[in-house]
């Protein structure tokens, strides 16, 4: 403790000389002190408690007024018509020399996806339909 920060002390806290040595006593304490326990041993057991629930991360108190519920996607129907016309014409196609048709034909997913094989190899066909572009803001 030194002379400068009891001077410190007094002029930003307005306090008389004994009280900042004291306070800086107690401050020099509580540095020192190692646990816990050292600490809380001085405070009462509702004070003990209170500490505990003021500490709480969770709390049985605080419920969410929300709930996440997975976002149900809305069918698109223009993609499940094309992945059927394509699926429903990949057999007229005729492949190869020996004309070929592709077998196994299945929609995998209604809206993306058809699998098929030709010649003993597996095939698949994928739809994507795209966004449209960003319009650009006109720069003034």
């Amino acid at each position: 403790m030194t002379e400068a920060e009891i001077t410190k002390m007094m002029t930003t806290l307005k306090i008389s000389r004994e009280e900042a040595i004291d306070l800086i006593r107690e401050d020099e304490e509580v540095d020192r002190m190692t646990s816990v326990k050292e600490i809380d041993s001085d405070l009462s057991a509702d004070q003990r408690k209170a500490k505990k629930d003021a500490t709480k991360t969770t709390s049985d108190k605080r419920k969410r007024n929300y709930t996440f519920t997975k976002r149900e996607r809305k069918p698109d129907e223009v993609k499940r018509e094309i992945i059927a016309t394509i699926a429903q014409n990949l057999d007229r196609a005729c492949c190869g020399e020996d004309l070929t048709h592709p077998t196994n034909i299945q929609i995998v997913k209604p809206e993306k996806e058809i699998t098929f094989e030709l010649f003993g190899e597996a095939y698949s066909v994928t739809l994507t339909k795209h966004r449209k572009p960003k319009e650009e803001k006109a720069s003034s």
